[in-house]
Formats: structure tokens, C-alpha cells, sequence
């Protein structure tokens, strides 16, 4: 199972998504909703709307299931804790990127039974979501 921001989808994600596969029988992925997003993570985002993100993984071979996770539910652990009892999946896997490392040993604790795994070894430099909008924000003007 994975959750996912997914704005703007690079090489990291696709390779993350299919290690995910290769280590599980069936991939799961949550998506936040643009609603979530720009209440808890950027007032501005996201670029791409939530049906585009979740038609890009509904594509992906690797994906199995996409589910969207929304409404005025907090960005709290607690949230994502039951929803990760309710489906109850084998394995959540995550990369070296994830932004919330300081709960993960407070999931783990809470989540007996599933194993987390660190996907890490990524083929190429893949980048980030934030270095490309970065990189495209600083284009010389008319290009």
C-alpha cells in the first residue's frame, strides 16, 4: 500500500511504484485530494487535479487499486493509522523521500503485523516534484 501527494509524476514515483510490485501481490494507492492538499500542504497546489493523478495511476501497471483519500478529515497520524487498519494490507513500502519519517517508528509501533519497507536503491537520480517546479519556474522568459 502507498499514499501519495503524486503532483507532477516523475521517474522516482513510477520506480517506486514498481519496486512496490515486487515486493507485494497487490498495490494499493491512496491519493490525497486536491482539497486535502491545499488545506494541509500548499494553499496553491496541487498542478495536476486529483481525477489526473488518479487516471495516471490507474494506467501505471504496477497499480492494482487507487482510492481517493478526502475530505475535512486532518492531516494526522490517526487518520491514516485506521485507514491503514481498514484495509490492512501486508506491507506499506515508502522512499527515502518520505517527508514524514518521525512518524513512521509511531505507525510501525501502532501497526503489528505489517511490515514497512524502504525502497531505496533507485536506478538514476530521479529528482523531486519540488526540483522540477523548481526548474520550471526558473526558465528564461519565452521558452
Amino acid at each position: 500500500m502507498r499514499g501519495y501527494y503524486l503532483d507532477l509524476m516523475h521517474a522516482g514515483h513510477l520506480h517506486l511504484l514498481q519496486a512496490s510490485k515486487k515486493r507485494g501481490e497487490t498495490v494499493i494507492v491512496g491519493v490525497e485530494s486536491d482539497e486535502r492538499i491545499r488545506k494541509y500542504k500548499n494553499p496553491n497546489g496541487p498542478i495536476i487535479n486529483e481525477n489526473e493523478r488518479i487516471q495516471l495511476l490507474i494506467g501505471n501497471r504496477a497499480v492494482d487499486f487507487v482510492f481517493l483519500i478526502k475530505g475535512r478529515v486532518p492531516w494526522e497520524d490517526s487518520y491514516y493509522l485506521d485507514l491503514y487498519k481498514k484495509i490492512n494490507p501486508k506491507l506499506i513500502t515508502y522512499g527515502n523521500t518520505f517527508g514524514y519519517k518521525k512518524r513512521l517508528e509511531t505507525r510501525k509501533a501502532k501497526l503489528k503485523g505489517i511490515n514497512f519497507v524502504l525502497v531505496d536503491e533507485l536506478p538514476i537520480d530521479t529528482g523531486s516534484t519540488s526540483k522540477i517546479i523548481n526548474k520550471v519556474l526558473n526558465l528564461p522568459k519565452g521558452r
